[in-house]
C-alpha cells in the first residue's frame, strides 16, 4: 500500500481548541491555572499518589 501527499497546508488552529469541542459543563485548566487547582483535579482522577507527580516552583526552591 502506498500513500501520496496530495496537498499540504497549515491547519486551522481553531480546530484544536478544546472549548469548541466540549459540551457544558466543562472546566479547562491551562498551564496558567493555579497549582492547587491542578493538584485537586489530579487527586480526583488518580488519588493521593498524584501529589508525587506535581512539581512546582515552590518545591524546586525548597530543594535548593
Amino acid at each position: 500500500m502506498t500513500f501520496t501527499l496530495v496537498e499540504s497546508r497549515l491547519a486551522d488552529e481553531s480546530q484544536y481548541q478544546a472549548a469548541g469541542h466540549l459540551d457544558e459543563p466543562y472546566r479547562i485548566l491551562t498551564r496558567d491555572a493555579l497549582s492547587d487547582q491542578r493538584r485537586e483535579l489530579l487527586n480526583n482522577w488518580f488519588g493521593p499518589l498524584a501529589d508525587r507527580w506535581i512539581k512546582s516552583k515552590e518545591m524546586d526552591d525548597a530543594a535548593k
